[in-house]
Order: C-alpha cells, then sequence, then structure tokens
C-alpha cells in the first residue's frame, strides 16, 4: 500500500464514516481507526478490548468492513 493510496483510503473514511469519533491514534496506525490493523499480507485485522482482554472481530479484504465489524463491536459493547 503506498502512501497515495493511503490518503484516499483515509479521506473516504472520513467522508464514509462522519460519526466516526477522532480519538489518538498511534502514529503507524495506516487504518485511521482504533482496532483495525493491516495483518502484513493481504488483509485487514479488527479487535476490541473488553474487560482488559482482546476480542478477535475478524479479517477482511476490505478496510471499510474492518471498520464497519469494529464499530458495531464499540456500540454492542458500550466502548467509549
Amino acid at each position: 500500500m503506498n502512501i497515495n493510496n493511503l490518503l484516499t483510503t483515509q479521506t473516504t473514511i472520513a467522508e464514509t464514516y462522519p460519526k466516526v469519533k477522532l480519538r489518538d491514534i498511534a502514529g503507524n496506525n495506516t487504518s485511521g481507526c482504533l482496532g483495525v490493523f493491516w495483518n502484513g499480507k493481504d488483509a485487514w485485522r479488527a479487535a476490541i478490548y473488553v474487560k482488559k482482554k482482546q476480542k478477535y472481530l475478524g479479517t477482511f479484504k476490505e478496510l471499510k468492513d474492518a471498520i464497519t465489524a469494529r464499530k458495531e463491536a464499540e456500540e454492542l459493547y458500550n466502548y467509549r
């Protein structure tokens, strides 16, 4: 993934998910969304911490699907 694709992807995320809370995200986060990571091969991974334990939400080919899974989990677990 090159920087031009990344910038376009992050712009698209902001447009698609306007209610996404902007939190302190690590400088090396390439997804722009807390809890969504590139697995280093060919897919995005989504996870959330609940009661100090990480819950795996799935692996997704599309970034938007991983973000959707993360946002649904945040609502389900009342994540703040």
